[in-house]
């Protein structure tokens, strides 16, 4: 009796991980969880977690995503990449930073990096120990190997980098 009380919990805790493992999120495709062994080096769909996965969430949307240059923030440490957004309803062409966290480029956790950096980030979007002046309110989005940095005021991409990413962290 105690052994057939074991295999009934080692199935139900089978089931409940996998149950985990993979997910659908409503209205979209089928997201399955990956172990942080080292990011992949391709995305097509799933759940917002680095650079590549960013712009394919993007371009899924369609919206249309020129790489615009390199991009550098002190206070970030991932590779900056700055994106020209246009397209899909935007009221204009917009500009983001997207900050890419990857061991290769780091040498360290790429995920304990994100929160190491912007734990030093204030509510108001500019570092505890200094402040910057903003040409327009900052938002600071970030998910697992990616933080995402938009200075603007047009609330559509704001809500775009909301629906995509998860609500901004900081900024105004």
């Amino acid at each position: 009796m105690r052994s057939v009380s074991r295999i009934g919990g080692v199935l139900m805790a089978a089931v409940l991980l996998a149950g985990c493992a993979k997910g659908q999120q409503a209205g979209g495709p089928s997201v399955e969880s990956t172990a942080s062994s080292g990011p992949a080096a391709v995305s097509h769909g799933g759940l917002v977690r680095d650079h590549v996965s960013f712009v394919d969430a993007l371009r899924a949307r369609g919206v249309t995503v020129a790489i615009a240059g390199t991009a550098a923030q002190p206070f970030l440490h991932g590779k900056g990449t700055q994106l020209r957004l246009s397209g899909a309803g935007l009221t204009a062409p917009a500009v983001v930073e997207s900050y890419n966290y990857d061991q290769a480029d780091l040498g360290t956790d790429p995920a304990q990096a994100v929160i190491d950096d912007t734990s030093q980030i204030g509510s108001d979007g500019s570092p505890k120990t200094s402040k910057i002046t903003w040409v327009a309110p900052p938002h600071l989005y970030r998910s697992e190997r990616l933080v995402v940095l938009y200075v603007g005021r047009d609330t559509t991409i704001e809500h775009l980098l909301a629906d995509l990413i998860g609500p901004q962290f900081a900024g105004k």
